[in-house]
C-alpha cells in the first residue's frame, strides 16, 4: 500500500516527539535528529535515523527498535575507546505500515559499564501545518515570475506544461486552470508529489496566464501563476523612429531611430516631441533597417509586426507642439501614446551651446572650455528643444563634443562617448567621441531636447530648414 506507507513517513518527519528519561552520573546521552528521505515510493519509503551518541565510559552499542515494524537493530562498536558515535541509520519501512496506528520508536544507547539511556519517540499519524510547495520544471524554465516563451509553429501551437508539487505530508488535488484558452483540470492526487504533464493549444500572440492550485489533506493551498508569452520574444534593446526608410535611418550623423527605454520585460517607450501634426512613427528592433522585425499597426488599428513600412502601418501623434509617452507592450500586445505636459523650464533663459573637441570639425577648433561653445538656437514653443548647424569633416574618425552653458551649469553629457544620442544631464558621464565616417565635408544640424534626454544630427538638406 504505497499511499499509506508515504503518508505515514512524511509525518513522521515533521511531527515525531521526543520523550527523555533522566538520568544521573556518567550515563549516555543521544542527540537526536530525526530525518526521512524517499528515494523509491515503491515498495515502500526509505528513512534515516540521525543523531549524535556520547558516552564518558566509551560506548558499547545503539540498538534502534521498532517493534510494530519488526525492526531491530543493534550497532555495536567495534573499538573500546568510541565515546562519540555519529548515528546514521537507513532502513525502509514495510508495505502494511497501518496509518491509523502510532508506531513506538526506541533508541537505546549503552555504554561500556553497562549504563544504558533509552529514547522514546512516535511517528504520528494527525496533523499537517504546512502546505504544499509547487517546483517548476527546470526543463521548460518555468521559474516564477519570469515569463516563458514559445516560438509559434502555425495557427496553433502545443505548449508542453509540466511542473511538480510536492507536500510533506499528502497532496489532495491539483487544479490548472487557464482561461485564455478555457482549459481546467482537477486532479486527484493522494500522494506526497505529483509530476505534471500536459499540453495547452495556444492560438494567439499573446500573454497566458496559467493558474496553479495545489492542496493538501488538511485543505492547506498554495497558488502559483505561470506567464507564458506565444509567439514573440523580448528584445535587449528596441529603437523608436519618424522616419519611413531605410534610407532615411542611415542618414543621419547619429540618433535616428532614438534608442527606446525598457522599461521591463516586454515593454519599451519613448519619450518624443512632436513639432508636426500627424507624425508617423514605429518601433523596430534594427536601427539600420525595417526589414527585420517593425512594429505598428494593422488595418484594424491594432499592435502587429512586419518586415516593412507598407504592411506595417504607424502610429499617429496627431498634436503638433506637443511631447508624447509612446509605449510599446508586447506582453497585452499594445502601443499607446499618451500627451506628456513637462514642468517648466528652469533653463529657459540659459544659453546653451555645443562644444567642439579637437577632432572631427573642419572649422577651427576650439580650446575646450564653456565659454567657447557654439550658442544654439531654442524654439520659442518649446525652450528644452535647440538646434545648431555645423559642418563635420570628411574622414573616418572621432567626433568631439559635448553640449553645455557658462561655467559647465548647467552641461550635459552622454550615456557613454560612443552613444551621444541619449544625453544624461548634470551627472557623471562623457563627453562624445563619436565614431564616423563620411566621404565629403557635411553640414549637419545638431538636435538636443534637455527634456527627453535626447541628441541627434541629421543633415541640414533633411531638415527641412526646422
Amino acid at each position: 500500500m504505497k499511499n499509506v506507507v508515504i503518508l505515514f513517513l512524511s509525518v513522521f518527519l515533521l511531527y515525531s516527539c521526543k520523550n527523555e528519561e533522566t538520568f544521573t552520573g556518567d550515563a549516555p546521552n543521544f542527540v537526536l535528529n530525526v530525518e526521512t528521505s524517499q528515494l523509491e515510493p515503491v515498495p515502500g519509503t526509505y528513512m534515516y535515523i540521525r543523531g549524535v551518541a556520547q558516552a564518558s565510559n566509551s560506548l558499547e552499542s545503539v540498538r534502534i527498535k521498532i517493534e510494530d515494524w519488526e525492526l531491530d537493530k543493534t550497532i555495536t562498536m567495534k573499538s573500546d575507546d568510541i565515546k562519540t558515535y555519529d548515528v546514521d541509520y537507513k532502513f525502509m519501512a514495510p508495505d502494511d505500515v497501518d496509518s491509523e496506528k502510532n508506531a513506538e520508536i526506541n533508541v537505546m544507547v549503552t555504554d561500556k559499564a553497562g549504563l544504558q539511556t533509552q529514547y522514546q519517540f512516535f511517528a504520528s499519524a494527525t496533523g499537517d501545518s504546512s502546505a504544499p510547495e509547487i517546483f517548476a520544471n527546470k526543463n521548460i524554465r518555468l521559474q516564477l515570475p519570469e515569463f516563458y516563451e514559445v516560438v509559434s509553429t502555425g495557427a496553433t501551437t502545443d505548449f508542453n506544461l509540466e511542473f511538480d508539487a510536492v507536500d510533506e505530508k499528502m497532496l489532495k488535488e491539483i487544479s490548472v486552470v487557464c482561461e485564455d484558452v478555457n482549459y481546467s483540470k482537477q486532479i486527484s492526487v493522494h500522494a506526497m508529489d505529483y509530476h505534471f504533464v500536459d499540453k495547452l493549444s495556444l492560438t494567439e500572440s499573446k500573454q497566458y496566464i496559467i493558474g496553479i492550485t495545489a492542496t493538501d489533506n488538511d485543505g492547506n493551498k498554495v497558488k502559483k501563476e505561470l506567464s507564458v508569452m506565444l509567439g514573440l520574444k523580448d528584445y535587449d534593446v528596441m529603437y523608436f523612429a519618424d522616419v519611413n526608410t531605410d534610407e532615411e535611418l542611415n542618414s543621419d550623423l547619429y540618433g535616428i531611430p532614438m534608442e527606446a527605454v525598457k522599461e521591463g520585460n516586454y515593454i519599451f517607450s519613448a519619450t518624443y516631441y512632436n513639432r508636426n501634426a500627424n507624425t508617423e512613427v514605429r518601433f523596430l528592433t534594427d536601427e539600420t533597417t525595417f526589414t527585420q522585425t517593425t512594429f505598428g499597426l494593422d488595418e484594424k488599428g491594432k499592435l502587429t509586426s512586419g518586415s516593412n513600412t507598407t504592411d506595417v502601418k504607424p502610429v499617429v501623434l496627431p498634436k503638433a507642439n506637443q511631447y508624447y509617452k509612446v509605449t510599446l507592450n508586447l506582453i497585452d500586445m499594445t502601443v499607446t501614446a499618451k500627451e506628456v505636459t513637462p514642468p517648466a523650464d528652469k533653463y529657459a533663459s540659459t544659453v546653451i551651446g555645443l562644444l567642439r573637441g579637437a577632432t572631427g570639425w573642419t572649422a577651427d577648433k576650439v580650446t575646450w572650455a564653456p565659454a567657447n561653445k557654439d550658442v544654439m538656437t531654442k524654439y520659442d514653443e518649446n525652450t528644452y528643444l535647440m538646434y545648431i548647424d555645423l559642418e563635420v569633416s570628411a574622414a573616418s574618425n572621432n567626433l568631439a563634443f559635448t553640449f553645455t552653458a557658462n561655467a559647465w551649469n548647467p552641461y550635459f553629457y552622454f550615456r557613454s562617448a560612443q552613444e551621444p544620442d541619449i544625453i544624461v544631464p548634470m551627472k557623471e558621464g562623457a563627453h562624445a567621441n563619436y565614431p564616423y565616417s563620411i566621404t565629403q565635408n557635411t553640414t549637419y544640424r545638431f538636435y538636443l531636447d534637455t527634456y527627453a534626454s535626447r541628441s541627434w544630427a541629421v543633415p541640414v538638406s533633411a531638415s527641412n530648414g526646422e
